[in-house]
């Protein structure tokens, strides 16, 4: 059988060996030669589509058939925005996260509290903004996401509101405080390495999030989360970790935490614990 070969080479295939006896070299040397492989698309960078390129922030060359970086601005959350605007839902960007200092009590819960940058021009409040943390582990690794998104109004915005501003001119109308569940494993706490992404969204990501229904889920997500105990939560986790794995990953957005046995155990909120949970600037 010759499953993963086009008619074409089966048929050379097949002649090759026909005539194999009177040749002094073989069939696999000559099927080499001549370029004939079966190189499963996603392999060596090889693609029929962009489902095929496993690395986030790829895209698949029609021309080519390899995967390349997709041409994503990851200095802006939008391009040519608008200068006033009311009831827009934007995402945490860039800012500050606040959380315990790098060891923590394994099979305690992570506090984190989210309070994103914004520009001057824009208003937003803890009203109307929305986190959520969702996590994998395999063995003594886990990882995981915590994204935020807010709604908000602007009044003459410039055109760099989305943009990488000077940092100094950041004001901070939201925090919005919540927690990664206790790391534990079948009851069992779980000793290990913890990787927290605050994960690059854009505006309209912000607003698919915040409008999402079941009904939007693609087929992987509905094969993932149909017979879930909590359907509902899967299904959004999963649009998240979808929207959010469309993107590269940044080291600097990206926040390490040791789960040890005799670990500090973290306070029971980051609402305002100032010095229990001391605050790092991500995605600066």
């Amino acid at each position: 059988m010759l499953p993963c070969l086009p008619l074409s080479a089966r048929s050379l295939l097949a002649s090759i060996w026909r005539i194999a006896p009177f040749l002094r070299w073989s069939p696999a040397v000559s099927l080499a030669a001549l370029g004939v492989t079966c190189t499963p698309p996603g392999t060596s960078g090889r693609c029929d589509d962009d489902d095929d390129c496993r690395a986030r922030g790829q895209v698949c060359d029609a021309l080519t058939h390899e995967c390349v970086e997709d041409s994503i601005d990851y200095d802006a959350t939008q391009t040519e925005p608008e200068a006033t605007f009311t009831g827009k839902w934007l995402p945490f960007f860039r800012g500050r996260i606040c959380t315990v200092d790098g060891t923590f009590q394994a099979g305690a819960a992570l506090p984190i509290r989210m309070e994103p940058c914004v520009h001057p021009c824009i208003t937003a409040s803890n009203g109307d903004a929305h986190v959520f943390h969702l996590r994998t582990c395999r063995g003594a690794t886990c990882e995981g996401l915590s994204t935020q998104w807010f709604l908000a109004d602007g009044t003459n915005c410039p055109a760099d509101a989305f943009e990488r501003f000077d940092a100094e001119r950041c004001t901070y109308p939201v925090a919005v405080a919540g927690r990664h569940p206790p790391f534990e494993h079948n009851g069992r706490p779980i000793v290990g390495r913890f990787e927290l992404e605050i994960p690059f969204l854009t505006n309209e990501d912000a607003g698919q999030i915040a409008g999402f229904s079941v009904d939007a889920a693609s087929e992987a997500c509905a094969e993932e989360c149909d017979r879930h105990e909590s359907p509902d939560r899967c299904h959004k986790a999963c649009f998240i970790r979808e929207r959010a794995e469309a993107y590269a990953q940044f080291d600097d957005r990206v926040m390490v935490f040791d789960m040890q046995t005799d670990g500090p155990a973290p306070p029971a909120d980051c609402e305002d614990n100032q010095a229990a949970c001391p605050c790092v600037d991500v995605g600066f």
